[in-house]
């Protein structure tokens, strides 16, 4: 449409709630959903566990948020290990732990989670795989610590944990330099 002199122009702002406390997406035939949780003092490795026991429907891996970017990069790197799972070449042999190496980009199991895993008093992401159902069971009962997903840009982190160069991401061409090393890197894992 053109706009021509004596044409009325009505601007409409429209009001966002800001980003959402849950993200739920499919990769594959699979519902994944990501829930970041703010770090407090009791939530340690042993609560995850209490989590997987009173949830044993669903596939559920917590992760620093410090180690994923944003969405895209978050995607990106569950659909390799999906995909791993799918051929049956998963750096180990638990789905959850191929999405805990991966963000880490590390092949060795200790490495990642000393890592990328979860430390009390420190934010991260509830990985889960499951059917809505249980999903939204889940979700009804840590909503409450959830906080607002990619609130923190951890670019500059990232950057240094990974000695990612400027001189290297200026030789990406891509939208998403950074976003698309750290998914390479987590791809050519073996």
């Amino acid at each position: 449409t053109k706009i021509k002199n004596n044409d009325v122009v009505s601007i409409i702002p429209v009001i966002h709630g800001g980003s959402s406390k849950r993200l739920i997406f499919n990769i594959s035939n699979k519902l994944i959903q990501v829930v970041e949780i703010k770090g407090q003092d009791h939530i340690t490795v042993s609560y995850i566990d209490n989590l997987r026991k009173k949830f044993p429907g669903i596939k559920l891996q917590a992760v620093s948020s410090n180690f994923i970017l944003n969405i895209y990069h978050l995607k990106k790197i569950i659909s390799l290990s999906v995909y791993s799972d799918k051929n049956n070449i998963l750096l180990s042999n638990k789905f959850e732990m191929d999405i805990l190496m991966r963000f880490a980009i590390s092949s060795q199991i200790s490495s990642a989670i000393n890592s990328a895993g979860i430390k009390p008093k420190q934010s991260f992401m509830l990985i889960t795989l499951g059917n809505k159902k249980i999903l939204d069971k889940l979700y009804k009962e840590i909503g409450g610590m959830s906080i607002e997903i990619f609130s923190k840009d951890h670019t500059s982190f990232l950057k240094k944990y990974f000695k990612i160069t400027d001189k290297q991401l200026g030789a990406v061409m891509s939208k998403n330099p950074l976003e698309d090393i750290l998914i390479e890197k987590a791809a050519i894992l073996l």
